[in-house]
C-alpha cells in the first residue's frame, strides 16, 4: 500500500527549507502523535502486506537516517523549535545561520521520539517480533551523511 494514495489531512507532509512539500511526513507530527492512523493503520497494514513474501522473519526493522538529508521546516516545526529557545517564530534562514547546533539537537530529539513511536507500534501490533533500527549515527561534525 502506498501511503501517498491514502494521504489524509490528518497527516501533514514535511516542507523543505524552500517551502516545497516533500514525500515524507512531518517528523514533529509523527513524534507528537504516537497513536495516529500512521501507527495504528498504515504501519500495521504495510508490514502485514510484506510478511507473506518474507521468509524467516527475525525482527521488524526500520532502515532510516533520520534528518540526515532533508528535514521539515514547516511553520509548526519551526515554531516548536523556536519556543525551545524562547523565541518568536524563526525563519529557515535564521535557524541555519544562527541556531544550526540547536536545530540539529532538536531534530535529533524529535527523530528519537518518532523512532520510539515506531518501536511501540510494532510491539503493539506484532508482539512476537523484536524491533530493530538500521541507521548511520548522525554526525555533529563534518562530513554529514547529506554530504556523502
Amino acid at each position: 500500500m502506498d501511503w501517498r494514495k491514502k494521504q489524509t489531512a490528518e497527516i501533514p507532509l514535511a516542507i523543505d527549507r524552500f517551502g516545497k512539500k516533500m514525500q515524507q511526513f512531518c517528523p514533529r507530527w509523527v513524534a507528537e502523535n504516537p497513536f495516529s492512523e500512521l501507527w495504528e493503520d498504515y504501519l500495521p497494514e504495510l508490514l502485514q502486506s510484506r510478511m507473506p513474501n518474507t521468509n524467516n522473519i527475525m525482527a521488524i526493522m526500520w532502515d532510516c537516517e533520520p534528518g540526515a538529508k532533508n528535514y521539515c521546516y514547516c511553520e509548526k516545526c519551526r515554531l516548536t523549535f523556536s519556543k525551545t529557545l524562547n523565541k518568536e517564530l524563526l525563519s529557515t534562514e535564521e535557524i541555519s545561520q544562527n541556531f544550526a547546533a540547536e536545530w540539529f539537537a532538536w531534530r535529533t530529539k524529535i527523530n528519537g521520539l518518532a523512532i520510539k513511536n515506531f518501536a511501540a507500534a510494532v510491539r503493539r501490533h506484532f508482539p512476537g517480533y523484536p524491533v530493530a533500527l538500521c541507521t548511520d549515527p548522525l554526525h555533529k561534525e563534518k562530513p554529514h551523511v547529506a554530504e556523502w
